[in-house]
């Protein structure tokens, strides 16, 4: 129900910001925050009250919230530090509107999602419309297409702690990681991934990253750097080369080496 109002509350202007995990066989944790730029507090009320009203209706009690100015983009929010490295795994999927158009489509959208928490993985999702239309003309630019279709923003999280992980074992993570997540990819056939926020081994991610962008970006990287002297992992020709790593990981400790994998 929250993740299907969330398309109405990006028709108002709005963004949710929410986290789900489960924690226990029978019960899960959701927490969400709605950001309603330019609305007065009765507005934000009256946008936000028929979904608390509808969990209400099926016996979740969800007590009304007064609205309160953000503070998750203020300025001392960071004190212009910014974020500091993570250490787990993440993947993430740039959903279509599509997707909630579809009813069919749909349930097994949300069926994907619940498999996934079901598996022990916490779930991101950020409801956001970042359409041309709102954007304004966007330009020839490398914005992955699937933002321009998309209706939701989601990671989801994966608690293995990298450091001090054996291989076998960042192996063994990674891949039902992996295979949940696939699952979630099957059912947005149409959309991407978000580069800043992803799976550093994304599989096809010369699509999930850069969409239909990417024939053209790649040939604007040959001509501009033929000889390939500026790289970067999951970049518009980078896979011609390819760090070698003696236990297989997706580290940079080791030496770049060509692959011969260049798209044409």
């Amino acid at each position: 129900m929250f993740y299907f109002y969330g398309k109405h509350i990006t028709e108002l202007g709005g963004t949710t910001f929410n986290y789900l995990s489960q924690t226990s066989n029978t019960t899960a944790s959701f927490s969400t925050t709605f950001q309603m730029p330019g609305m007065s507090s009765d507005q934000v009320y009256d946008a936000v009250q028929p979904l608390f009203d509808s969990l209400n209706g099926i016996g979740i009690p969800v007590p009304a919230v007064n609205p309160v100015p953000s503070v998750l983009w203020a300025p001392s929010q960071k004190q212009g530090t910014g974020d500091v490295p993570g250490n787990s795994l993440f993947s993430s999927r740039l959903f279509p509107r599509v997707n909630w158009e579809n009813e069919t489509l749909w349930n097994e959208t949300m069926a994907a999602i619940r498999e996934t928490v079901e598996a022990g993985y916490t779930f991101h999702g950020i409801h956001m419309s970042p359409t041309a239309k709102i954007a304004g003309y966007p330009g020839n630019n490398a914005v992955n297409p699937a933002f321009r279709t998309g209706l939701m923003h989601a990671d989801s999280f994966n608690s293995l702690m990298i450091r001090g992980a054996s291989a076998q074992k960042f192996k063994d993570s990674y891949a039902r990681h992996n295979s949940y997540m696939n699952k979630i990819r099957a059912v947005t056939p149409t959309g991407g991934a978000y580069i800043n926020e992803a799976d550093v081994t994304e599989p096809n991610w010369q699509q999930s990253f850069f969409g239909d962008n990417y024939p053209r970006l790649l040939r604007i990287k040959k001509e501009t750097d033929p000889w390939g002297v500026f790289w970067a992992p999951s970049t518009p020709g980078s896979e011609a080369w390819e760090v070698r790593t003696a236990d297989g990981l997706p580290t940079q400790n080791g030496p770049l080496c060509k692959t011969g994998r260049l798209r044409s």
